[in-house]
C-alpha cells in the first residue's frame, strides 16, 4: 500500500529515539515478533506490516516507563495505562504526536491514536505447565475485563461495537461483565501485572510474554544483545537472532495478505 513507505521513514525515526533514551540509560529491549523476522530476513520492517514490536524484560520496562515521559521528544508520546487514560492495552505504546493510526476496533476509544511502536513486557512464568496454562488464562482474562473497560468486542452479554465480533464464549463473556461491575480500571491494570509478575523472583533464566505462548528469550539471549541494521536505522536483539527465532518463519507475501495486519481504518501521517 502507499502509505507504508511514509509509515516506515517515521516509525525508523521513532525507534531511533527509543535507542537514544536507551543507550543514555542503559535500557535493554529487543526486537520481537514480526520485527524479529524482519530483522533477519528483510533488514527491516516486513513489507506488509504497520508497526513495530519490541520487548523489555520488566525491570527496564519499568525503568523505561518512569524516564522516557520526560525524555522523549516533543513529538512523541508515551502512551500506557497512567499516561492515557482511555487506552484498552496492558503494555506501552510509543507514539507520534500530530499523527493518525485508527484500527477499526478501536476507532471509538478516545485514546492517542498515532501511529506506534509497541512495547511489551516480559515476565518470568512458572516451570510447570499446569501452572503455565493457569497464569496464561488469568492474564488473557483480566486482559479482556481492561479492554471491555474501553470497548466492547465480543457479541454476547454487552453491545458489539464492531462489525465482526471476535469469537468468545457466553460464559467468559459474562465473566468479564460481572467482574466490570467490582473492579476499576485501576485494579485491573493492578491485577494483570501482578499475575503477570507473580514468578519473577524465580531463579531460572527464561522470559516470555505472559499473555502468549510463543514469544521467550533467555538470559543467555538478553546478555548477548547487540544493534542490528533495522531500515534506515538499528534494532536491539539478540547477537544470534536466527537462533533467537527459531522455530519461526517469514510468511509469503501470499500468506501475510489472508492473514491480514492492524487494518487501519484511517491514518493521516
Amino acid at each position: 500500500m502507499p502509505y507504508r513507505e511514509h509509515l516506515f521513514k517515521e516509525l525508523y525515526t521513532m525507534l531511533t529515539e527509543i535507542n537514544r533514551i536507551c543507550d543514555k540509560y542503559g535500557i535493554k529491549y529487543f526486537a520481537m515478533g514480526g520485527s524479529a523476522i524482519g530483522a533477519i530476513y528483510d533488514k527491516g520492517i516486513l513489507p506488509w506490516d504497520d508497526d513495530i514490536d519490541i520487548g523489555m524484560v520488566r525491570e527496564d520496562y519499568n525503568k523505561f516507563l518512569e524516564i522516557a515521559p520526560n525524555e522523549l521528544n516533543e513529538d512523541y508520546f508515551l502512551s500506557w495505562y497512567d499516561s492515557d487514560e482511555h487506552t484498552p492495552f496492558f503494555y506501552a505504546k510509543l507514539k507520534k504526536n500530530n499523527t493518525v493510526f485508527i484500527e477499526e476496533q478501536y476507532k471509538n476509544v478516545p485514546m492517542h491514536q498515532g501511529i506506534f511502536i509497541d512495547i511489551f513486557p516480559y515476565d518470568k512464568g512458572p516451570q510447570n505447565k499446569h501452572l503455565q496454562q493457569l497464569q496464561f488464562k488469568c492474564a488473557e482474562f483480566i486482559k479482556c475485563c481492561l479492554m471491555s473497560k474501553e470497548v466492547w468486542l465480543w457479541e454476547h452479554c454487552g453491545q458489539c461495537q464492531i462489525e465482526k465480533p471476535w469469537k468468545r464464549n457466553w460464559f467468559s463473556c459474562c465473566a468479564t461483565r460481572i467482574v466490570n461491575t467490582i473492579l476499576s480500571k485501576k485494579q485491573l491494570y493492578r491485577l494483570i501485572v501482578f499475575i503477570q509478575s507473580y514468578y519473577n523472583s524465580d531463579k531460572h533464566n527464561s522470559y516470555k510474554l505472559i499473555n502468549t505462548f510463543v514469544d521467550y528469550i533467555s538470559k543467555e539471549q538478553i546478555d548477548s544483545i547487540i544493534y542490528h541494521t533495522f531500515g534506515t536505522t538499528q534494532i536491539m536483539g539478540p547477537a544470534d537472532m536466527a537462533e533467537y527465532m527459531k522455530g519461526f518463519r517469514r510468511f509469503t507475501n501470499e500468506e501475510a495478505l489472508s492473514r491480514g495486519g492492524h487494518s487501519p481504518y484511517l491514518i493521516e501521517l
